[in-house]
């Protein structure tokens, strides 16, 4: 899973179960972020092929897909309250 998506996944997660201030939250974030990105060093490429390794399989899509909307439809309830 290339870096940005993962750090993506964790920050949401991070949002919607912190007891803290979402602005808190969110600040300690961006400074995380930025410290692991001034620490890295690698670069990654996608090549042509990078999406071969996805299923085709639509009922699978589907089921990730209502997983992906149930999690956003999580934190923006979390987020209200």
């Amino acid at each position: 899973m290339p870096i940005f998506i993962q750090s993506d996944i964790e920050a949401h997660i991070a949002l919607r179960d912190t007891d803290k201030s979402l602005e808190g939250t969110a600040k300690d974030l961006v400074y995380l972020q930025k410290d692991r990105s001034d620490e890295s060093i690698e670069t990654e490429i996608a090549i042509p092929d990078t999406y071969d390794n996805l299923t085709h399989n639509f009922k699978r899509i589907k089921e990730i897909l209502i997983v992906l909307t149930n999690e956003l439809a999580a934190t923006r309830e979390m987020n209200i309250h």
